[in-house]
């Protein structure tokens, strides 16, 4: 189902996700919008909000970064910690220290947060 309002990366990418309703990895996000034809590699980082140097995955295009996060803030995806090991099937492991206590004033040095993108809003706290 095609969401019009949607960039063609991004609509890739949440057609996968839609159909795995759970736990898809970025790297099979980033496979996603490589098979639409979009530019997947680069210099570029999904990172925290909070902390920029929390980052969710590295060594992507401008193009996947702006695909994610339109997905996230129209609330289609929400992102769901996951455990390392997935992006070790995945066969993609970024080589920085995980993120696993984030100090309140923020990492000093770039931390991964192993995630994946689960389909819907992020679920209420406290539900």
């Amino acid at each position: 189902m095609a969401d019009p309002q949607l960039s063609p990366a991004a609509q890739a990418a949440l057609d996968l996700i839609r159909r795995h309703r759970t736990g898809t990895s970025f790297v099979e996000v980033v496979g996603a919008i490589d098979a639409a034809g979009v530019p997947t590699d680069g210099e570029a980082a999904l990172c925290s909000s909070r902390d920029p140097n929390i980052l969710y995955w590295v060594g992507v295009s401008s193009e996947v970064v702006d695909a994610v996060t339109e997905l996230l803030r129209a609330k289609l995806v929400h992102l769901h910690p996951t455990e390392p090991l997935v992006y070790h099937i995945d066969g993609q492991v970024p080589m920085f220290p995980i993120a696993q206590r984030p100090p309140s004033a923020g990492y000093k040095e770039p931390h991964w947060l192993p995630a994946v993108l689960n389909a819907g809003p992020a679920p209420q706290q406290g539900i």
